[in-house]
């Protein structure tokens, strides 16, 4: 592509949202090339006066400007869909989730069960290594209880990198 033809689509304020912008463009078919001016990035923020600006040739600009402004709207969507998601999920905590149900039989089996086994313990009430298996058996539990939890949030946080990897795939 030739520079001095070529037309401006979009300044942007950062070199990342530019890659985006052009990502998108080339995806889409177009030619499209970044300019900045940071001195061959020896000063990378010296960009910010000018901005980064995302060039394509000058037959391809209607066509880009309606791609780059559908990729503005559908971000717009997303951002619009997590927040009512966000006040739909925050407006559900009058009843407590299983998860929650699970912690406070955590903190239950924790308090109400191993306190005595220690106070006993410590009374030489009950054998030492009976009350050292039973202390095992309930941090073990807890323990597990809690990667479960982790493990579950951790694989409803990749489902939804997943989902969205696959939206801008389209």
């Amino acid at each position: 592509m030739d520079f001095d033809e070529a037309a401006v689509v979009r300044t942007y304020a950062s070199e990342a949202l530019a890659r985006i912008g052009e990502s998108r463009l080339r995806f889409e078919g177009i030619e499209a090339h970044i300019k900045k001016d940071d001195c061959g990035g020896t000063y990378p923020s010296l960009h910010i006066c000018a901005g980064v600006r995302l060039l394509v040739k000058a037959e391809d600009l209607k066509d880009a400007e309606k791609i780059l402004n559908k990729m503005d709207a559908e971000k717009v969507q997303r951002e619009l869909q997590s927040e009512e998601q966000e006040e739909t999920n925050s407006g559900a905590t009058n009843d407590p989730p299983s998860e929650q149900l699970d912690q406070l039989k955590t903190i239950v089996f924790t308090y109400i069960l191993i306190v005595p086994l220690l106070s006993a313990l410590f009374a030489d009430k009950i054998d030492n290594i009976f009350m050292v298996c039973l202390l095992f058996v309930g941090l073990v539990g807890t323990a597990f209880i809690h990667l479960r939890d982790r493990m579950t949030k951790l694989e409803q946080s990749l489902k939804e990198q997943e989902q969205r990897l696959t939206e801008l795939d389209r």
